[in-house]
């Protein structure tokens, strides 16, 4: 296992984002703790706090910290819990993504070191682990890695979003093969999954993978026979087979291996296999309630649920699970931090909830304040501030700004028509 936990607020977004999808490109599984989620009883190889506002309310100032020598806190807010044991990094205003990643790379690669892990991690493949990790950061970070792959594979066939991932994928790939330890298994990996992240976003513009698929699929099989209790590198394979292949009964065996039996992602991808190709309802319920019950907080697994249930004619369920939607996202909502990704599913909801009130439920009154929810969610498809925590140069391109509003705008519409 190479497990590393995150303890942080879902109000902290552009961190908790940027770390969980960097750390998945380091090879390492990511357990997310947030506010209604409680660790698992694996060992993690490193546990990173974000120290903010948001998740010290209510902590009167201290932590429930179980290993010091392990622990890396990223303070924000002008947060700072002072111990000579804790790793500190503070990342406030003024503080690039840069800075923050080089930091970061630092203290884990010096927290590994001392923790002299066994050999056959994919961690350790790397001769020189921090001085790897530090360059793949700094090119994950030049070429907008991030941005692109939350804003292209949302808003796909839009030429400039497709034009500009497709640079920088490239060019992440090109840089990594000229890497330090390029022949190591870790870069190899991340190589990989680059490709991968890539030609997702190919699939979705309906345009030829640029990379080959049976190469992507025979690699990752190479690194799991070395690798076999590595998480990331399982989820990937799984991934490029659903993904890529189109191959979703080998990809729902991948995702129900024993080895991702803790991954809420892994049981969310299997329940949404079981549903959309299967027409297995029961069987997907199941599987969606083991994701939330790892990750209390997984709006995309509340949603599949609340689509078995209605499957069944469960409409009163049904209706439940719609408004566990609602209140995750909410908060989010309330202060215009909702990802487009997070926006279209609380729409969806509300819109789901209306008519299922209205249809099957005969609650007329219920139905129409939901619908009025809904056109006031229709006016945050204009909100910006997301954009401009995860994507610092896009408020500088109005041509941008203008597609992803507009691209908002029909995905809105095209869930209203649907529901």
């Amino acid at each position: 296992m190479e497990v590393i936990r995150l303890f942080c607020s879902s109000m902290d977004v552009k961190p908790r984002v940027l770390l969980n999808h960097i750390l998945r490109y380091m090879g390492f599984y990511t357990e997310e703790i947030t506010e209604t989620t409680i660790p698992s009883s694996m060992n993690s190889l490193a546990d990173i706090f974000i120290v903010s506002d948001y998740y010290m309310e209510g902590r009167e100032e201290s932590l429930d910290i179980d290993t010091t020598e392990k622990t890396i806190l990223i303070c924000k807010d002008g947060w700072e819990i002072v111990s000579p044991k804790l790793h500190h990094i503070i990342y406030d205003v003024g503080r690039t993504d840069r800075a923050l990643m080089t930091a970061l790379v630092s203290l884990l690669a010096h927290i590994l070191d001392r923790q002299n892990l066994p050999e056959g991690l994919l961690c350790r493949s790397a001769e020189d682990l921090q001085e790897t990790l530090t360059y793949v950061a700094q090119a994950y970070i030049d070429n907008e890695i991030l941005p692109s792959t939350l804003y292209t594979r949302c808003f796909y066939r839009q030429d400039l979003l497709y034009k500009t991932a497709r640079a920088n994928y490239i060019h992440f790939v090109e840089t990594l093969e000229k890497a330090p330890s390029s022949d190591s298994d870790l870069i190899r990996y991340i190589t990989t999954y680059a490709k991968f992240e890539f030609d997702s976003i190919c699939q979705e513009n309906s345009i030829v993978c640029h990379y080959p698929v049976g190469e992507m699929s025979e690699e990752c099989a190479r690194l799991l026979a070395k690798y076999p209790d590595n998480e990331q590198v399982r989820i990937l394979q799984a991934d490029i087979h659903l993904e890529l292949d189109g191959a979703w009964t080998i990809a729902a065996n991948e995702y129900g291996d024993v080895h991702l039996s803790y991954c809420s992602y892994a049981h969310y991808n299997r329940g949404r296999i079981l549903l959309k190709y299967a027409e297995d309802y029961r069987s997907a319920l199941d599987i969606q309630r083991w994701a939330v019950e790892y990750k209390k907080d997984y709006f995309a697994a509340w949603y599949q649920i609340a689509l078995c249930l209605e499957a069944q004619r469960q409409y009163k369920d049904a209706v439940l699970a719609l408004e566990e939607v609602c209140k995750i996202l909410n908060p989010k909502y309330q202060e215009h931090l909702l990802a487009p990704m997070e926006l279209e599913y609380l729409y969806k909801a509300v819109i789901k909830i209306a008519g299922i009130n209205e249809e099957y439920l005969g609650d007329h009154l219920s139905a129409q304040m939901y619908e009025e929810i809904a056109a006031e969610l229709q006016k945050e498809v204009c909100e910006i501030k997301y954009l401009g925590m995860v994507w610092e140069d896009a408020l500088k391109k109005p041509e941008l700004v203008n597609i992803i509003e507009e691209e908002m705008k029909d995905r809105i519409e095209s869930a209203c028509e649907k529901f």
